[in-house]
């Protein structure tokens, strides 16, 4: 006896690989003559970008740059600022080479130690991880039929998702803005900070088209003035079109933006004074395309003719329920009163740390935002603090324990102010994009063969008489008996897949 097997194939996005690697940051700054003295350090930050990555056979590389940014006091109190690149390129060895996989680097910094060796010497030591993550799509065989003398096949229709292109694209960003005739002249900048939104996408053909804005804060010292800052916010638009082999108008999108290596520099009127700002970055769209589809799968199978060898897989299909691209605020407030300050200098929001939960019909994510702050106290001498802001977004949502979410978040505008109990009104914009999946695991058979060592079932025609004891499976009474549900289901006029209440049953074996 031979089976002829049909099978179809599933496309999931596979994680082939994710490790990070840690590179160390060791760089001893001398001053330049144009800025002052250093009497006290306040903070020090590393930001670190991806230049370039590549994915060659079984190895991943990557080309990048931290920038350090050290903020300080002289010795009269004032507060300057200077940066200046480290330059980087890591690598790790992966397992195997992946075929038709795509790279994405992403770089964080774990901790930064800065101290003055003398007043023009900055001696700085801090490391940064790199993620390494590779994916593919995966194509999964299914078998969805069979056929042959005697085979009997219990079959499960799936719902899912099925992952038909993942690809990414960087573009830069270039403009030239004025500061505004609202906002004084500048002496030199202290922050730059920046957020990609996504405002649309279509797909059409093949091809996505994207449209967004880069926001960019960038925070300067005034010129002429004594320890006053101003923050300066620009949008950078943009409209993109992605190549999307595979995908077409069906499928739903997840489109994850990042920004890397964000500049700015001051440029001067026709006065000579700063008042026109040169804004770039590199911005990259990482786009993964679903699909909607229903799977055939097989869970159990026999024959009434001979015996078969069956193999079985559990198996993960996942469906895309939810894509969220919002933008929602924060409000919180923030201890300050034990170091008495007379007002905010600057502050600076960092990559909020995020988790998901699911329950009583909503979606939620909540997690903190880092919050670096640089007071000035009643005497006039500058304090740099960090808190966290608590942030929580909610949205209605099935819930369930086979629900899960990928989840970015970030801040795109961030403000805090004084209140008169030593407390500051904190108050952030954010950006959340995100991915809500169900996932379905089933037992199904992945193989499939006739015993040709087995002998051939006798079949002799006969009907035995069987009492139920209520609700019993077809499938689970056809196999023990050697013969086929629809057999039983014609004799006993049953319509269903089940036997329903306590009766006798016919069983015909042909």
């Amino acid at each position: 006896m031979s089976i002829e097997l049909v099978t179809g194939a599933f496309g999931s996005l596979e994680n082939c690989y994710d490790n990070f690697v840690e590179q160390g940051v060791d760089c001893d700054i001398t001053l330049p003559d144009y800025c002052p003295d250093v009497m006290r350090i306040l903070k020090c930050t590393v930001e670190s970008s991806v230049t370039s990555s590549k994915l060659t056979g079984d190895r991943a590389s990557v080309d990048g740059a931290a920038r350090i940014t050290v903020v300080y006091a002289d010795e009269n109190n004032g507060i300057s600022s200077y940066e200046q690149d480290y330059p980087f390129s890591k690598y790790t060895q992966l397992p195997s080479a992946f075929d038709d996989a795509a790279l994405t680097v992403s770089v964080r910094t774990e901790y930064v130690n800065c101290r003055a060796v003398s007043k023009r010497r900055i001696d700085v030591h801090g490391v940064i991880s790199v993620r390494f993550r590779v994916s593919r799509i995966a194509s999964d065989q299914v078998i969805t039929d069979a056929s042959g003398d005697g085979i009997q096949l219990k079959k499960k229709t799936v719902d899912g998702s099925e992952a038909v292109c993942r690809t990414a694209k960087t573009f830069r960003l270039e403009e030239e803005d004025a500061i505004g005739d609202d906002k004084p002249a500048a002496a030199r900048i202290l922050s730059v900070s920046s957020a990609p939104v996504l405002t649309e996408s279509k797909l059409i053909k093949g091809k996505i088209l994207i449209k967004g804005e880069l926001a960019v804060r960038v925070c300067y010292i005034a010129d002429g003035a004594v320890n006053e800052t101003v923050c300066a916010d620009f949008s950078l638009p943009f409209n993109e079109i992605i190549e999307a082999e595979n995908a077409d108008e069906s499928c739903e999108l997840d489109i994850r933006l990042n920004a890397d290596r964000t500049q700015a520099e001051l440029k001067a009127d026709g006065e000579g004074a700063l008042r026109y700002i040169s804004l770039s970055a590199d911005v990259t769209a990482d786009v993964t395309a679903y699909r909607s589809c229903s799977v055939s799968v097989i869970t159990d199978a026999y024959s009434t003719g001979r015996d078969i060898r069956t193999g079985y897989r559990l198996m993960n299909f996942v469906r895309l329920c939810r894509v969220i691209n919002e933008s929602f605020m924060c409000r919180d407030q923030l201890d300050l009163a034990s170091l008495d300050p007379q007002r905010i200098f600057a502050v600076s929001a960092g990559k909020p740390e995020s988790r998901e939960t699911f329950g009583e019909g909503r979606i939620t994510v909540e997690g903190k935002i880092p919050v670096s702050i640089i007071l000035i106290g009643r005497d006039g001498v500058p304090v740099y603090c960090e808190r966290e802001a608590a942030f929580e977004f909610s949205r209605p949502m099935e819930t369930g324990e086979d629900m899960y979410c990928d989840s970015d978040v970030t801040v795109t505008g961030c403000s805090c102010s004084m209140s008169s109990d030593g407390r500051a009104d904190f108050k952030a914009e954010l950006y959340i994009s995100a991915a809500v999946f169900k996932r379905t695991g089933e037992r199904i058979i992945v193989s499939l063969e006739a015993d040709e060592t087995s002998a051939e079932k006798s079949r002799t025609p006969s009907l035995t008489v069987y009492f139920c004891d209520g609700d019993e499976s077809l499938w689970d009474i056809a196999r023990r008996y050697n013969t086929t549900v629809q057999d039983i289901a014609r004799e006993n006029d049953i319509t269903g897949d089940s036997t329903g209440d306590r009766k006798m049953l016919l069983i015909p074996v042909k």
